[in-house]
């Protein structure tokens, strides 16, 4: 594990690590949304073509249908986030997103903690894989799951803790 202070200078790891060259990425959404405690950045091949095939990403299956509801923001450059400038701006355009995708650059996702942030991240790269099968079977007028489909779906989860054989 690599530690970096919010302006992304190394504090700590293992000897002879550096922190990732796109530390601002990270740092910058650290610095607007204290609620964040956990940055995933990968280039996830399914997300990067569907980004740039039509930039929106359909709910297609349960599994992180509420992330894709609304159409994930887009920070619409590939370029390399090195700079405050271009951190700060990622972190703009995440707003109350969990999620950003970056124009044929992968994406970022945020959470409460590590493991809720990749959790997002791979449901963000199911959601796109299911989009290019889709796209591929259909063309791009394919169709994905209806919001009042999902809307039904978390209303279940809602109240599932409150079903008498699932109580306790």
């Amino acid at each position: 594990m690599i530690v970096c202070d919010l302006d992304a200078f190394l504090l700590d790891g293992p000897l002879g690590s550096s922190q990732p060259e796109e530390v601002k990425l990270h740092s910058c959404i650290y610095k607007t949304h204290p609620e964040v405690r956990s940055v995933v950045h990968v280039h996830p091949r399914f997300t990067i073509i569907m980004g740039l095939l039509q930039g929106d990403i359909m709910a297609m299956c349960n599994e992180g249908a509420q992330l894709v509801k609304d159409p994930l923001p887009m920070f619409p450059h590939q370029r390399l986030i090195l700079s405050d400038e271009d951190g700060m701006e990622v972190a703009a355009t995440l707003g109350d997103s969990k999620a950003v995708m970056l124009r044929g650059h992968g994406a970022a996702a945020t959470g409460r903690n590590m493991e809720d942030a990749v959790m997002t991240m791979l449901q963000l790269e199911e959601q796109a894989r299911m989009n290019w099968y889709a796209y591929t079977a259909a063309g791009k007028d394919y169709q994905g799951i209806p919001e009042s489909d999902m809307d039904a779906y978390r209303e279940g989860w809602s109240g599932l803790m409150e079903l008498p054989h699932l109580k306790g």
